[in-house]
């Protein structure tokens, strides 16, 4: 994984569901959750766990099969089993996992009328009460063992009925449990990273109606499906409109993924996890072997490297679609802007003094000469105060 990569969300990670950890009732496999933690603080990296999964020894509907087995999207039928499973987990990794996310996209009784279907995605369907419990105990038993450690919400998915699954879960009282609220920013009606901001408002004002817009927010998962070099890739949603709906190619990819990461940081998402670095379908390494990094993933170094360090000062959207994202160097010393046009061309007049130099996001060229006018399309460029380079940590 590269450095910019700060933190890791292990899910759908072979050998880290509750199913994989206890197969058994008081029979435990720590091996592959051990070696991701041991290969996170090598690198540095911060880890957060997605807990869930329930195994059908202690599902509360053992025999519903959902695509990833038997059982896995129900209840516990005792919840002593939840509790007990939750403390082997933060004894055991006590200070070596920061956050634990505590299920990866429930749907719930109160929101979704079509359960059959919905329990074949194998996750968790039942009540919004019934994740708030589920919530309220593990936070109990992980703030007991590691006070230190970071308790998120389970993760709504944004499409289909996500903003009312938020709702519903919000109105049970969750919030009250945890420390973060989590949110997977996925469109199932346009494909357009400015649908981002949108989406990130109605969150925020579902927060709020809730009495919890004191909380973080994050966007625990969110990503493309991207045809890089190797074998093809097909739409994970077929027949959509939706970011899921629609391979893109690998300069679409850079377009796209840069002005989302920019747009979660426009509209106050505290973290972004990418679905996932290393996915054939949705990453950012080819899949012919070896696997070698692709243009997006050269984008995803390349936009961290231009932001982290700075101070972001926000971004703005002018009447002809051209969005500016303002920054200053850790020092105050120096002044970029990040900027695109929606419709794919746009100018406007240098913002800076003397004069602009413009960088590429997939190329190590910039302008050679002073600039009074931007050009810009639907790809992000850096626009920067001067012909140094800009590294915004430094000065």
């Amino acid at each position: 994984m590269p450095e910019v990569v700060g933190s890791w969300r292990l899910w759908d990670a072979y050998g880290t569901e509750w199913r994989d950890l206890e197969p058994e009732k008081g029979t435990w496999r720590f091996d592959y959750l051990d070696r991701y933690v041991n290969q996170a603080e090598a690198r540095g990296m911060k880890v957060m766990l997605t807990l869930g999964q329930t195994p059908r020894w202690a599902s509360s509907r053992p025999d519903e099969q959902t695509a990833s087995g038997f059982g896995n999207a129900a209840m516990p039928r005792d919840i002593a089993d939840w509790r007990n499973y939750i403390k082997e987990v933060s004894r055991r990794y006590k200070g070596r996992i920061q956050a634990y996310e505590i299920w990866n996209e429930p749907a719930f009784s109160d929101t979704d009328p079509a359960p059959s279907s919905i329990r074949k995605a194998g996750y968790f369907y039942g009540s919004a009460a019934d994740m708030a419990l589920l919530t309220k105990e593990a936070a109990s038993v992980i703030r007991g063992i590691d006070s230190d450690a970071l308790v998120v919400s389970s993760s709504i998915v944004g499409h289909h009925h996500g903003v009312r699954r938020l709702e519903a879960l919000l109105k049970a009282g969750v919030a009250q449990h945890v420390d973060v609220i989590g949110f997977h920013f996925y469109f199932v009606d346009t494909t357009a990273p400015e649908e981002l901001p949108r989406l990130a408002a109605r969150v925020k004002e579902t927060m709020r109606k809730y009495g919890a817009e004191g909380l973080p927010l994050w966007n625990t998962e969110s990503g493309l499906v991207i045809q890089t070099r190797g074998k093809p890739v097909k739409a994970l949603e077929a027949g959509g409109k939706g970011v899921l709906s629609k391979v893109l190619s690998e300069d679409e990819a850079v377009d796209s993924l840069s002005r989302l990461l920019l747009l979660g940081l426009h509209s106050g998402l505290q973290r972004y996890y990418w679905f996932a670095w290393d996915s054939y379908s949705m990453g950012f390494l080819s899949s012919e072997r070896p696997r070698s990094q692709t243009l997006p993933g050269f984008a995803f170094g390349k936009l961290a490297r231009w932001t982290v360090g700075s101070y972001f000062e926000g971004c703005s959207r002018t009447g002809d679609a051209i969005w500016r994202c303002q920054f200053r160097s850790g020092k105050g010393a120096r002044r970029a802007e990040i900027s695109w046009s929606e419709n794919g061309d746009g100018k406007y007049a240098c913002p800076f003094e003397n004069a602009c130099y413009v960088e590429e996001i997939v190329s190590t060229s910039s302008t050679a000469e002073p600039l009074r006018f931007v050009s810009v399309k639907q790809r992000p460029v850096l626009v920067r105060d001067s012909s140094t380079p800009w590294a915004p940590g430094e000065y």
